[in-house]
């Protein structure tokens, strides 16, 4: 416990010097996090076994190897922080940061090992319960390694929060998991006080349960990472704001995120005004990509795209596509609108945004209905060009979505 209240004010001083402007250093913190743990749970192990011994508990012993497995898991971390901090070389040109996630997997599947044995050892007691004998005494101790685990799961959640590990986070629910645990624990040896004995064979098999639950969802996640999911809307609503708020630019479509683990790469389209010069639209795409990497500490790629005056003709085929969006829900927008005259024929551009759920229309219909809803309310029109964004790009700030006028 005083090991973790002086991690605790040295987390305080530490966050209150990345509030003043010092940057996280996220490989201390996660050492820090990881050694912590080592100490915390070697010494509540050393506990929880010597009780188990001493009563005969079945469910302490599993919870004591549990806890045992949070000292393996604390080791992974500190490996992976050492190999995801390691630049990026010719094979590795984007670093090493999603060995994060392989990690969380690693420590997933060595807890799901210890909950299927847990599990089995628990049917045994099941079938064929043993009394066991517990002081209050030593169920008291037990509850103060709860308080304790606890403790450690919050400092180290705190710890994730402050550095932006993933890993430290499933770390974190690791040993809020053998807290749970022991008090399943506790819970049994009261039972057992009165005569209750079969119940320390059910709470060690709800313990293990719980636990493959937990490795489940720890390695869930960290697959979803090593795949790619959509990024989180609180950094594309900072990406949007940012650049939006860059002079010159009247919207923005086509954000991709790519992460490798802390390191996030942004490619994102700007729509500026169609007579700058292409010196200054290049300008605009420079301060966008300066404002990310100074704000989001992010590398940017920004492609400029030219938006068109709103001339009557403009905003009557405006009208038409949007109301075609809002009549299809396969299409969540649209970009791109240009009017383009070439040797007497009037010709358009435009890109659809599709939905998220790729079973709500087809797209190569699609096209053609948002074309034949055009070609019926605007015959002149010669050529109609459509392109659909692909799902993985973001396009919700769009000057056609009346972000900037």
């Amino acid at each position: 416990m005083v090991l973790v209240g002086v991690a605790y004010r040295w987390l305080y001083n530490d966050h209150s010097r990345a509030s003043g402007g010092h940057p996280v250093d996220r490989k201390r913190i996660g050492r820090l996090g990881g050694w912590i743990s080592i100490a915390v749970n070697g010494s509540l192990f050393a506990v929880k076994a010597g009780i188990a011994v001493i009563t005969g508990s079945l469910a302490l012993l599993a919870d004591a190897i549990h806890t045992l497995s949070d000292i393996t898991t604390s080791i992974i971390l500190l490996i992976s922080l050492r190999i995801a901090a390691k630049p990026g070389d010719y094979k590795h040109p984007f670093g090493h940061g999603r060995a994060e996630y392989v990690a969380a997997i690693l420590i997933a599947t060595l807890l799901a090992v210890a909950g299927f044995e847990m599990g089995k050892y628990s049917v045994e007691r099941i079938l064929q319960p043993v009394a066991i004998q517990a002081s209050w005494t030593i169920i008291s101790v037990v509850l103060l390694t709860i308080v304790v685990k606890e403790a450690l799961a919050r400092f180290v959640m705190r710890l994730s929060r402050q550095a932006g590990l993933p890993i430290l986070e499933a770390d974190a629910w690791h040993h809020r998991a053998d807290a749970i645990s022991s008090a399943l624990v506790v819970i049994a040896m009261i039972f057992a006080r009165f005569d209750y004995h079969y119940l320390d064979g059910w709470m060690g098999l709800i313990i293990s349960l719980f636990i493959f639950y937990t490795a489940y969802r720890i390695s869930k996640e960290s697959m979803d990472d090593l795949i790619g999911t959509k990024a989180d809307n609180k950094l594309l609503t900072d990406v949007e704001n940012i650049a939006l708020n860059v002079e010159g630019v009247q919207g923005i479509h086509d954000v991709v995120v790519h992460s490798y683990g802390h390191q996030k790469i942004i490619s994102l389209h700007i729509e500026v005004d169609e007579d700058l010069s292409l010196w200054a639209a290049h300008q605009i795409s420079e301060n966008v990509d300066r404002a990310l990497k100074d704000r989001l500490g992010v590398y940017a790629t920004v492609h400029v795209d030219p938006v068109m005056k709103r001339t009557p003709e403009y905003r009557k085929i405006e009208t038409i596509v949007q109301r075609f969006c809002q009549q299809h829900p396969g299409c969540e927008g649209y970009h791109d609108l240009r009017i383009i005259k070439e040797n007497n024929f009037t010709n358009l551009y435009l890109d659809l945004v599709l939905s998220s759920n790729p079973a709500s229309n087809n797209e190569e219909s699609l096209i053609l209905a948002c074309e034949e809803q055009i070609r019926s309310q605007l015959p002149h029109i010669h050529h109609i060009f459509i392109k659909l964004e692909p799902r993985f790009t973001v396009s919700r700030r769009s000057r056609h979505n009346e972000v900037r006028g």
